[in-house]
């Protein structure tokens, strides 16, 4: 079973190597910055949870510094996701082959739904799987020690990301209507606590909790809702609603209907990662409950069954028809030629440590360069950044007054211009720099 296991995980590699990759550049930028003395959330300026990006132990003195170190990283999780899903799914079937038909759908499914994206969502079913796991654990031994386990898996996961929360206050409800022990909920709550305690604590030491405070709960509750919204498209939301829905089917049968619940409950908490902006990378974290869902129903014997997969076959035929078509090569997003060579011709123009300024250009090239953003302030410039940040950009990029300037005066962001929604940047720029040369739609400028 093991060597099946074993060349499923192989095969997935192989695609994965097939296709296009797509590592985030914040995972990039966001520890580059911290370790060169930025503070998080004051002068970089981020809406998320610090993870693995902004705490003293980052994905940057990991040994995460290119392409190929995050395509490590990538294959990394989804061997350690399919190892964890087959001790899962073999725990709540009691079954080597049902197991090892979630591996086979985990393999068919996770690059579909932007398994060839590298971001802060790909992290977290190691967290949800481990915590799952350890229910069932505690569920048949009463043992609290694995309750622990649960309430310190889904600490560490907050950490990365605070989508985790609805997660965590749907799994209270789940364990109070089924064990009905408030003591158990506030045993659970105190040690998921624990980490993301210590996390705060951190953000205290370091002078930076309230701005972490203002960009993670209040920039995403009012700004953010109000400019960043991304929602679902009906060709998204039939695709979606078709992989996500048999498992759904499984709340009708009365003999495992609470192994159903539970797994639902760690969809519907998981899936709210996609309710903010809604892309396929954000539904990675429900992706292998979905799955253990699906196979529990799939694999039912009764008068349906044989209708159940071939509908279930059809559809999957039908959503996958292409996929691997489109997206197969060997292109790298955010590392393509134009960011290489605007690379070079900044490592020509500017040392290592020095300032400059990227006004629309992509933002890890401050990482690829070893440069600094000028005013020691950084922030991605889309519009509902730069409405509550266009300023203090401006007044670090006056006071600093690098000698190299790079900006893409044609980028668009959700049909708004930079060069109209930070209109007084690119003012700046072009009255007091001149421009030297270009790559692409890039300009480079120096100062006058």
């Amino acid at each position: 079973m093991f060597a099946v296991l074993g060349f499923t995980i192989l095969l997935h590699i192989t695609v994965l190597s097939n296709l296009n990759f797509l590592p985030y550049p914040e995972l990039f930028v966001y520890p580059y910055l911290t370790n060169k003395g930025l503070l998080p959330y004051v002068q970089i300026l981020d809406q998320h949870f610090p993870g693995v990006m902004f705490l003293p132990i980052n994905l940057d003195n990991l040994g995460m510094h290119t392409p190929a170190d995050a395509r490590v990283v990538q294959f990394a999780v989804v061997i350690t996701v399919h190892i964890m899903l087959y001790f899962v799914a073999r725990r709540l079937f009691g079954s080597n082959l049902k197991a090892l038909a979630s591996n086979f759908l985990y393999l068919v499914w996770q690059p579909y739904f932007e398994g060839w994206v590298l971001w802060i969502d790909s992290f977290l079913p190691v967290f949800y799987l481990l915590a799952f796991h350890q229910l069932l654990v505690y569920f048949d031994n009463k043992k609290k020690k694995h309750l622990i386990i649960v309430s310190l898996a889904l600490g560490a996961a907050t950490i990365f990301k605070q989508v985790v929360i609805p997660l965590v206050v749907l799994l209270c409800v789940y364990l109070y209507l089924k064990r009905r022990n408030l003591n158990e909920i506030y045993y659970f709550l105190a040690w998921y606590m624990l980490l993301p305690l210590v996390m705060v604590s951190y953000l205290f030491l370091a002078g930076v909790f309230s701005n972490f405070w203002h960009w993670t709960v209040v920039f995403n509750l009012t700004t953010f809702a109000a400019m960043g919204r991304k929602y679902v498209s009906l060709p998204e939301l039939i695709r979606v609603g078709f992989v996500f829905s048999f498992l759904f089917l499984g709340l009708v049968y009365k003999k495992d209907r609470r192994h159903f619940i539970l797994i639902a409950v760690f969809v519907v908490g998981s899936a709210f990662a996609a309710y903010a902006r809604f892309d396929f990378v954000h539904l990675q974290p429900a992706l292998p409950f979905v799955i253990l869902g699906t196979v529990g129903v799939l694999t039912k014997t009764n008068s349906i069954q044989k209708l159940l997969i071939a509908v279930y076959l059809a559809g999957s035929l039908f959503i996958l028809r292409g996929f691997l078509q489109s997206h197969t090569g060997n292109r790298v997003f955010f590392f393509e030629r134009n960011e290489i060579q605007i690379s070079e011709k900044i490592r020509v123009l500017a040392s290592p440590g020095e300032k400059i300024f990227l006004f629309g250009v992509t933002p890890n090239i401050y990482q690829m360069t070893g440069t600094l953003p000028a005013g020691d302030i950084f922030v991605f410039q889309f519009p509902w950044f730069v409405v509550e940040s266009e300023t203090r950009l401006l007044e670090g990029l006056a006071r600093d007054r690098p000698r190299v300037v790079v900006a893409d005066r044609e980028v668009t962001i959700q049909g708004a211009k930079i060069t109209d929604y930070a209109s007084k940047i690119n003012r700046y720029i072009l009255e007091n720099y001149v421009e030297v040369d270009r790559v692409g739609s890039g300009q480079i400028f120096l100062k006058k």
